[in-house]
């Protein structure tokens, strides 16, 4: 198993989740905003309008850097560690035997899911705390705000909802 196999499943990864997060942030952006504050904004149209118009363009991308993070995290162990053991599983003579392909795909998904789970999940908190400092008004800084989480909650507050 070439370390370039891996490497080629990473590059995908960075590429996929780039794109996603630069042209999903607006929407998820609107979707905080109309959450923390539902009596602001008659529609997510409005919600989008009134950003726009109040806060510029570039307030469209707020929390866009701890969700860059988090889905490079997620995706980047996601398809490196599926990647790998898909290529395992592909090289063990006479796993018929033994493994169907149906728990192959079981066993490979449930373990990927788990790896990514520590990487996006502190990730997730931190966009989402970012997004409502800076809707009410704060600086919405990423570090503070886990220095801040940390201190009060140890680093376990960085997992809360983790099980779920």
């Amino acid at each position: 198993m070439p370390a370039k196999d891996t490497l080629k499943d990473v590059l995908a990864s960075t590429i996929g989740s780039t794109a996603c997060v630069y042209t999903g942030q607006p929407f998820d952006t609107v979707k905080v905003r109309m959450q923390v504050a539902p009596d602001d904004f008659k529609s997510s149209l409005d919600c989008f309008r009134k950003t726009f118009k109040g806060e510029g363009i570039n307030s469209l991308w707020k929390g866009t850097i701890p969700a860059l993070s988090g889905a490079l995290g997620e995706n980047m162990m996601a398809f490196g560690i599926n990647g790998h053991i898909q290529r395992l599983f592909t090289s063990w003579e006479d796993k018929e035997k033994y493994v169907s392909p149906e728990m192959e795909n079981v066993f490979s998904g449930s373990l990927t899911g788990l790896c990514t789970a520590f990487i996006l999940c502190p990730a997730d908190i931190l966009k989402c705390r970012a997004q409502m400092n800076r809707t009410q008004g704060g600086s919405g800084s990423v570090a503070k705000i886990a220095q801040k989480l940390v201190k009060d909650s140890g680093p376990k507050g960085l997992f809360r909802g983790f099980g779920v």
